[in-house]
C-alpha cells in the first residue's frame, strides 16, 4: 500500500524569510506551529519539502549554504522527533548567473519535476497527497501534478477563495492542522 505524503514549500510555509533568499543559518527560523503542525499528523504519513532555490542559480548563496540551512532545520526537527523524508530542490532560473542553472526546467515550480521526483523516489500516490505552501506556484504544481488537496497559507483568508487551485486557505499551519482532521486519516 502506498503511503500519504504531505509537501511543503519551504520559505513562508516552515520558516520565516524576510530577505527573499535565506542562505544564513542564523536567520534561519522555523514558524513556531511547525512543531504543532507535525505533531498531529501521522507518523506513517511520508513528509518532504519542495523549495524554489533560485538564490543557488542567481549566486546569492552556494548549493553548499543551501544544504547547511536543510541540515539547520533537519536538526531543529529531530530535536522534537520530526523526521523529514525528503528535500527537493529546484536552484534553476531564466536570469541565473551561474551557467549551469540558467534557463527553463520542468522542476521549478509551478513545473512539476520535484513532484513527480518524490511520488517516484517515496513511492506515494499523488492523489491521497496533500501540498501547501504560500504561494499560488506552489498550488499549480500540485495541481498539475493530480494532487487533489492543496492548502495555502496566507494573511488574507479571502483573496484566492474563488481560485479553482486553492483547495483552501489558512492563516497558519497550526490553523490547517486544526481544520483539516482527515490528515491524519
Amino acid at each position: 500500500m502506498q503511503k500519504k505524503l504531505i509537501i511543503f514549500d519551504r520559505d513562508n510555509t516552515l520558516n520565516l524569510d524576510e530577505t527573499g533568499y535565506i542562505h544564513d543559518k542564523s536567520k534561519c527560523k522555523l514558524f513556531d506551529d511547525v512543531y504543532d503542525f507535525f505533531s498531529s499528523i501521522d507518523t506513517f504519513i511520508n513528509v518532504c519539502v519542495v523549495t524554489n532555490q533560485s538564490g543557488i542559480g542567481r549566486g546569492y548563496f552556494t548549493e553548499s549554504d543551501f544544504l547547511n540551512i536543510c541540515a539547520f532545520m533537519n536538526n531543529n526537527l529531530v530535536e522534537k522527533e520530526i523526521f523529514l523524508d525528503a528535500i527537493y530542490c529546484c536552484p534553476h532560473h531564466t536570469n541565473a548567473k551561474i551557467k549551469e542553472f540558467r534557463g527553463e526546467c520542468n522542476c521549478r515550480k509551478p513545473g512539476i519535476g520535484m513532484i513527480k521526483k518524490a511520488e517516484k523516489d517515496l513511492d506515494i500516490n499523488l492523489n491521497e497527497s496533500i501540498i501547501i505552501g504560500d504561494k499560488i506556484t506552489d498550488l499549480k504544481a500540485g495541481f498539475d501534478s493530480g494532487i487533489t488537496t492543496r492548502y495555502l497559507i496566507s494573511e488574507d483568508l479571502n483573496k484566492y477563495s474563488s481560485n479553482h487551485l486553492v483547495t483552501k486557505t489558512y492563516k497558519s499551519l497550526w490553523d490547517c492542522s486544526k481544520h483539516h482532521l482527515s490528515i491524519t486519516d
